[in-house]
């Protein structure tokens, strides 16, 4: 009798200890939104918005980044794709009512330099086509402290890295910097027609210093086609390590 009742008090045991796991198994975890967890994560969230269309005058492509934490930066990169559109499709009715040429083509898309909680730094790319032998591309940069929610212009890149350069000192950085890096890269052959385009394009001006990328302690300035060197050569770009600044 002992025996027996001795058994049934291990089976019950078990069969509780069963129960409590399978409890445990199905209980049903703490809802949790997806977007707050991957922003608990310090995951920036982007959503690609990408959109195509043919019309009888154009062809349109166009591929660029929302930020859903940070609405005000989409406002801007949606505000430069605006501009650019309307500054594109202005043009091309004006062409297409004289040479009725409807291979007219609008291409704009976005690369990232860095996606961190430090700094958004983001690339946007524009081809336009409104007839003739050659596009026109287009850069504009944005860079965004995801801290301060706010963007930042080539002027505001000392103070971010940490370095004492008055506006003036830090244009005529970037200009010696970069002349260096382009006639490296492009005119090996020392012709003073190509060290003039170069210069030209590199003077220490802010005009000519609006499109840097951050990623990082490296920073990347980009060049506008026909800025510092002939169409053939296209976009051209500088990148320089903060530490090694002259």
């Amino acid at each position: 009798m002992k025996k027996t009742q001795h058994f049934i008090m291990i089976v019950s045991a078990l069969m509780l200890c069963c129960i409590f796991l399978f409890s445990a198994c199905i209980s049903t975890p703490a809802k949790t939104d997806k977007a707050e967890a991957q922003k608990q994560d310090g995951v920036l969230r982007i959503d690609v918005l990408r959109e195509k269309k043919q019309t009888e005058r154009y062809e349109y492509s166009a591929e660029l980044p929302r930020f859903p934490d940070y609405p005000k930066l989409s406002a801007v990169v949606r505000d430069i794709h605006d501009k650019r559109f309307a500054d594109f499709d202005r043009e091309s009715a004006a062409n297409f009512k004289t040479s009725a040429n409807g291979s007219h083509s609008f291409f704009i898309n976005w690369e990232a330099a860095d996606l961190t909680d430090s700094i958004i730094s983001i690339k946007i790319e524009t081809y336009e086509f409104i007839g003739g032998a050659n596009g026109i591309n287009s850069i504009d940069v944005i860079n965004w402290l995801p801290a301060k929610n706010k963007r930042i212009m080539t002027a505001d890149l000392p103070a971010y890295f940490g370095l004492k350069y008055s506006q003036q000192e830090w244009l005529e950085t970037l200009s010696r910097n970069t002349r260096d890096i382009l006639e490296n890269k492009l005119n090996k052959a020392k012709d003073a027609s190509v060290s003039k385009f170069i210069t030209g394009g590199t003077e220490p001006l802010a005009e000519n210093f609006k499109n840097i990328t951050v990623s990082g302690n490296n920073i990347t300035v980009w060049f506008d086609k026909y800025q510092a060197a002939p169409g053939s050569a296209g976009i051209l770009s500088a990148s320089i390590n903060i530490k090694d600044l002259q």
